[in-house]
């Protein structure tokens, strides 16, 4: 392993490290301070291997076992000036891993350090795409409510305490902008989802790129939330149409129907 100095094999040793990992740990756990080395004279080819290992499913003894690798991870920043082609942008990668952890992993909360680390480094697009991925990753599903049966329940509770927790601790405009891939009232009731999303729309001044769940959910919203979802229009169409919202206009016969809903 030593004599091998070139990143596309170094990227295939992280890729592929679950595979050899549970097949021999011992072995494995030998080599870990060489692939991953922290030599400065060994940080390009180690990079090479973290990003093969970060755009690869996330396993939960793994992760464990390369949490101070996270760590470093989550304190280093990326370099928007270079020109290095990635496989998967590390930043989002590294996001969907700790979403995937949040998810999955019942020990892993809001207090764990990576948690806790993760979301206090100012980076808001690794922020953003955490958000963002766990609404794609279950919320838009087509049987979300079958995912968090095959999965854990509980895990429901842990999203809508997560809601509320950036709420109450995060004011970054771009990270609200990701919940448009909550809106879905198969998976939250109407009335809370509601208040939530209009809360996130003043942060945002009205602004959603993906407004399909809330097309999806206005009926819903509208019977069980009129007043707020009165006011989710205002922002969505009046302050959103400000600051760059302009798809909803085919959307146009859908609104004028949930408009005179909520006047009538």
């Amino acid at each position: 392993m030593e004599s091998e100095k070139t990143r596309a094999i170094r990227f295939m040793f992280g890729h592929h490290l679950a595979f050899f990992y549970y097949r021999d740990r011992v072995w494995v756990r030998g080599l870990l301070e060489k692939i991953f080395s922290k030599e400065p004279l060994q940080e390009r080819l180690s990079s090479a291997s973290w990003e093969g290992y970060i755009s690869a499913s996330l396993y939960q003894d793994l992760f464990n076992e390369l949490k101070s690798r996270y760590s470093d991870a989550i304190q280093r920043k990326e370099n928007d000036k270079t020109q290095q082609q990635y496989f998967a942008d590390p930043g989002e990668a590294l996001a969907s891993h700790i979403a995937l952890a949040f998810l999955h992993f019942k020990d892993f909360t809001f207090t764990s350090d990576l948690f806790v680390k993760f979301w206090n480094e100012k980076n808001s697009k690794r922020h953003e795409a955490f958000v963002s991925f766990i609404g794609r990753h279950v919320i838009t599903r087509q049987t979300p409510e079958q995912w968090f049966l095959d999965n854990h329940q509980e895990v429901k509770n842990k999203l809508i305490q997560l809601w509320d927790w950036i709420l109450s601790n995060v004011q970054d405009p771009d990270i609200y902008g990701a919940f448009e891939f909550w809106i879905n009232t198969k998976v939250f009731e109407p009335v809370w989802l509601a208040d939530h999303l209009e809360r996130s729309l003043k942060i945002t001044s009205g602004h959603l790129d993906w407004d399909i769940g809330l097309m999806d959910s206005l009926n819903e919203l509208a019977q069980s939330a009129p007043g707020k979802t009165l006011e989710i229009l205002n922002l969505y169409l009046l302050d959103g149409q400000r600051s760059g919202n302009n798809r909803w206009f085919i959307q146009i016969p859908r609104i004028k129907e949930i408009l005179r809903m909520l006047y009538g």
